[in-house]
Order: C-alpha cells, then sequence, then structure tokens
C-alpha cells in the first residue's frame, strides 16, 4: 500500500498534474513524428510502418504520464469491491458499438454542416492510407489496431489516469478520461466515437475496479470494426459470395440490438 502522504495532494494539483504529464506526452509524439518526417526514415514495410505508428502514439504517454502522475495513484484498498460480472461483456459490447456508432454519425453531421457554411473539408477515413492490401496486412492491422492499440490505450486512460482521479468521484473521473480519450486521437472523426466509447469503457474499468474488462471490451469492439472492413472489401472484390445487403442488414440489426440494451441498461441502472 502507498503512503497515506498520497491524500495529502489537492484535487487542483492532482489536475494540474494530468494536464501537465498528457501535455508532456504529445509534446513527445509532435517531436518523435517530426523527426521521422524530417529525416524520412519511416519503413516502406507495413508492419515496420505500424510499429513505428504505435511507439510514437503510445511510448510517450506510457512513459511520460506515470512519472507524473505516480504520486497522486490511490492504494487499490481504497476502491468500493467489484461489481462487474464477465457474463456483461456480450451486452455492453452490443451497446458500446450502437452508441459509438450513433456519435460516428454525429460527427459526420457537424462535419458537413459546417462543409456547407463555411466550404471546410468532409471528415477523411483515417484507415484510408494503410489499408491492407492482402491477407498478411489484414493480420498485421489486427493485430495492431484489434490487440495493441486497446491494451495500451486502457492502461493509459482507465489505469494510469482513472485510478488517480476516482478521488474527484467516480462520474467525474469516467467523463475527463472519456474526454481525454477523444482528444487523443487527434481528429474529428474520432473524437466523439472514442470518448462514448470511453464513458462505458470507464464504467467497466470502475464497476469491476480493473482494467482488464475495458481491455477485453475495447478488443471486441476495434477487431468488429476491423472485421467490417474486411468483409465489406472481400465482398467488394468477389471473394465472398454474399450480398453486400446482407451483410448491412446484419450489422443494422446489431445496431438496433444495441440500441434496446443500452435501454434496457440505463433502466435497470435507474433502479
Amino acid at each position: 500500500m502507498k503512503p497515506e502522504s498520497n491524500f495529502e495532494f489537492s484535487n487542483s494539483g492532482l489536475i494540474i498534474a494530468l494536464v501537465v504529464s498528457l501535455i508532456a506526452a504529445y509534446i513527445s509524439q509532435i517531436f518523435l513524428s517530426s523527426f521521422i518526417v524530417l529525416f524520412e526514415i519511416m519503413p516502406e514495410d507495413y508492419t515496420l510502418k505500424w510499429v513505428v505508428n504505435d511507439i510514437i502514439v503510445y511510448a510517450p504517454a506510457l512513459f511520460v504520464t506515470p512519472l507524473i502522475m505516480r504520486r497522486y495513484s490511490l492504494p487499490r484498498e481504497s476502491f468500493p469491491p467489484s461489481r462487474f460480472k464477465w457474463a456483461a461483456i456480450v451486452p455492453l459490447f452490443t451497446a458500446m458499438y450502437s452508441l459509438s456508432t450513433v456519435a460516428l454519425l454525429v460527427s459526420h453531421f457537424i462535419a458537413d454542416l459546417f462543409t456547407r457554411l463555411y466550404g471546410t473539408e468532409g471528415l477523411k477515413d483515417i484507415f484510408e492510407s494503410v489499408m491492407p492490401e492482402n491477407q498478411l496486412q489484414w493480420l498485421v492491422i489486427l493485430f495492431f489496431v484489434g490487440i495493441v492499440a486497446p491494451f495500451a490505450e486502457e492502461i493509459i486512460f482507465r489505469h494510469i489516469l482513472l485510478r488517480p482521479l476516482r478521488r474527484l468521484g467516480d462520474r467525474p473521473a469516467i467523463i475527463i478520461t472519456a474526454l481525454l480519450f477523444g482528444a487523443f486521437h487527434q481528429n474529428l472523426t474520432q473524437f466523439l466515437y472514442a470518448a462514448v466509447a470511453g464513458v462505458i469503457l470507464g464504467i467497466v474499468a470502475v464497476r469491476a475496479n480493473s482494467v482488464k474488462p475495458a481491455i477485453v471490451l475495447h478488443i471486441l469492439n476495434n477487431t468488429f470494426d476491423i472485421g467490417k472492413l474486411y468483409l465489406f472489401e472481400s465482398v467488394e472484390k468477389g471473394k465472398i459470395p454474399i450480398d453486400g445487403n446482407v451483410i448491412s442488414a446484419a450489422i443494422f440489426l446489431f445496431f438496433i440490438a444495441g440500441i434496446i440494451i443500452t435501454i434496457v441498461l440505463i433502466m435497470r441502472n435507474r433502479k
């Protein structure tokens, strides 16, 4: 258990440490990215590109943030006992997918509105420049986006940051880390999507008093998105003898199921 002196720091000091740690991580990201571009050392190999990308994105936050936030962390014993059941992962995944999809649609609506009013560009496909071209590359993107990214992001946001922020209250901690999680993606395409997902992931981490269920839920969400991309591309190229409309209909039904589950979960929590 950590010494009781950890509790002497003010909430304002905690917020300052949080902001400073993330700013330091972002500055490190910018420096690393600029270094790569300036010296033109980005590898051509698809796998190595993802390795470099993940080092640039996650290494600074995983290294810098704990150094600054460590002194503010709370002992495990100070949290309430777990109220999470692993069987809830599937309905929570369905609900998170549906709510995140709604958030993504809102993002596109806002972008389209600004395009019409001010002539700005629409939202770009963030995967357009790194779309896989063969089966091996699909496995690579599945590994880095479906497994590495969820693991690193949950450690940063639902472990390193969420735990000390819980001294402000669980609800503020969940909302703050969700907004920071959205901002961490550094693009409008993913901000609302990630922020909404971050709320659910934060609730899961708090209920479970552990980051493990949040990691599993995040992995399910990302692998599902990659699976959709793979299915639609395979149908388009004639690799799978299925009508694309059938897949779209199945995904739509999954979306509706998620909305219904969300309503049920909200009603249960109100009781």
